[in-house]
């Protein structure tokens, strides 16, 4: 038989007007403060979550191209694409795909509108998973050698041109020489752009009409995306790539290696205060919940202090004593974390289904705040959560040991 729990059952059901207000209390801010944990944590891992397929949209882990290229430009400068290049890469430990692409500059114009835009041309290996779950409207462009100029085009830029799948849209492509030259795509589908504020639109259409529009032949191209195992690693691998570029690769061209990371620099670090601010709000919530309960806890000692003399009295240790104050504490914190699991996990998922908080898409690259549950942070939320705060209330218990029967049971 457990006599403390036994106790501090029988002491939870004849609870004084006090007691069963600070109980309330304290449930309260253990409640609010686990579900802002939550969303808290939901919020930061959705960002990070949008971001990161956002910025994978627009580019790899690792990009090899010629330095002109360390952004995207009007004028790109192509590299000569080579078994003996494309092998040095492949063969690099970390490297899990390598794929050669190519760029334009142009403007996409109407009658009424015009927009700086970024072709993008890829080839029959690129994996177009991603841009076929965007599509609202159409398909992904055919990526043969034919000569079909076809391009799927962001839901932005089609709003503002007026442009509907099947449409022709006009280019002035300026990659090629000073002189603009007109050309006209069949608009083959319309896509859900992610991170348009990041640059400019991107016109996905295949490698050969790029690389025809930029006046190259079928071995000049703009570059090597680099697909990693883990973006973590994507730095390393980098590095690595860099080194035998410097050593093993024989050709005369000049190459460059940049990361995404390095390319959204100023997106990650915006990321990393974002991981700060999560940690402030933790502590605070941490910090408002352990406060209620320790103030709850003394409470009820306090009121308890009779009880707790005349069980010291038939010969109670302190340990026991402490251990029907945490078997109380430990019910108000197991209600509070379970209602917080609720209420938390309940708006995150009302925001994951309607979107009911938006943003300013301009400022924060989506349009509305992203949430990530993931069970696992969940768990840690509860588990470090709850711990930490039935440790810091065991210290709290040990107001028990300076009770001394004598003057407790005289205290009314």
């Amino acid at each position: 038989m457990n006599l403390p729990l036994l106790i501090a059952r029988r002491s939870a059901s004849n609870l004084s007007p006090v007691q069963q207000t600070m109980k309330r209390i304290a449930s309260i801010a253990i409640t609010i403060s686990v579900a802002v944990m939550i969303i808290t944590v939901a919020v930061v891992a959705g960002f990070r979550q949008q971001i990161d397929k956002a910025t994978h949209f627009l580019s790899a882990d690792i990009i090899v191209s010629a330095p002109a290229n360390r952004s995207t430009t009007s004028q790109p400068q192509p590299i000569h694409h080579s078994d003996s290049l494309f092998n040095l890469i492949a063969t690099t430990s970390g490297c899990d795909a390598v794929r050669p692409f190519a760029l334009c500059g142009a403007i996409a114009r109407n009658a009424d509108n015009a927009a700086s835009v970024v072709i993008k041309g890829v080839g029959s290996d690129y994996p177009l998973t991603m841009l076929e779950e965007l599509i609202t409207d159409g398909r992904v462009p055919h990526r043969d050698a034919t000569n079909r100029r076809e391009v799927a085009i962001p839901h932005t830029l089609a709003q503002t041109l007026g442009i509907k799948t099947n449409d022709r849209i006009e280019l002035l492509l300026i990659g090629n020489g000073t002189r603009p030259e007109r050309k006209i795509f069949k608009v083959s589908g319309i896509y859900n752009a992610i991170g348009s504020s990041l640059g400019s639109p991107i016109l996905v259409s295949n490698i050969h009409s790029v690389q025809r529009i930029n006046g190259w032949s079928d071995n000049q191209i703009s570059g090597y995306e680099i697909e990693t195992a883990s973006r973590e690693y994507a730095e390393e691998v980098a590095d690595f790539i860099e080194l035998r570029l410097m050593y093993d690769y024989e050709g005369d061209e000049s190459l460059q290696v940049t990361t995404i990371a390095r390319q959204f620099q100023s997106i990650y670090a915006w990321l990393e205060t974002h991981d700060i601010n999560a940690v402030v709000i933790i502590v605070i919530m941490f910090a408002v919940a352990l406060f209620n309960v320790i103030t709850t806890l003394l409470t009820m000692v306090a009121e308890r202090t009779k009880m707790v003399g005349i069980l010291k009295s038939l010969g109670m240790s302190n340990r026991t004593l402490r251990h029907i104050f945490l078997y109380r504490t430990a019910e108000i914190v197991v209600l509070g974390v379970v209602a917080g699991d609720i209420i938390g996990l309940g708006l995150a998922a009302l925001q994951a289904h309607t979107h009911i908080v938006s943003l300013n898409s301009d400022a924060y690259i989506i349009d509305h705040v992203p949430v990530a549950i993931s069970v696992g942070d969940i768990v840690v939320i509860n588990l470090v959560f709850g711990v930490a705060i039935i440790a810091f209330t065991a210290i709290a218990t040990s107001i028990i040991q300076r009770i001394t029967p004598a003057v407790a049971v005289k205290y009314e």
